[in-house]
């Protein structure tokens, strides 16, 4: 991953995915669907790139927006570092058992 250009995530259901938050680890400009906890993650525009769910020509429009502008990419990837600290496996964990504990009434 440390190799990409850019990270995407063209998800229509998500939670916070580990893959997105190792992107983000490295640094990575982010391009993601609009869905679950990454539109909590990803401020439009200033660390990433939200395009809406099952639009391939959103999909396709916003990477090539990042693709064809390295200022962009730089800026993304500055705003996606910035927020790094933000992610940690452990927080996904404490909230994936809070949802089960909630489900099975043992909270």
């Amino acid at each position: 991953m440390a190799g990409f250009d850019v990270f995407v995530m063209a998800s229509r259901w998500e939670g916070l995915p580990v893959a997105f938050m190792e992107a983000r680890a490295l640094g990575l400009p982010v391009v993601v669907t609009s869905v679950g906890g990454l539109t909590d993650h990803v401020e439009d525009g200033v660390d990433g790139l939200l395009v809406e769910p099952n639009s391939d020509d959103a999909l396709v429009a916003a990477l090539q927006k990042v693709v064809g502008s390295a200022d962009l990419r730089q800026r993304l990837a500055e705003g996606s570092a910035r927020r790094s600290g933000e992610l940690d496996a452990r927080l996904a964990v404490e909230v994936i058992e809070r949802a089960y504990a909630d489900v099975t009434g043992q909270a």
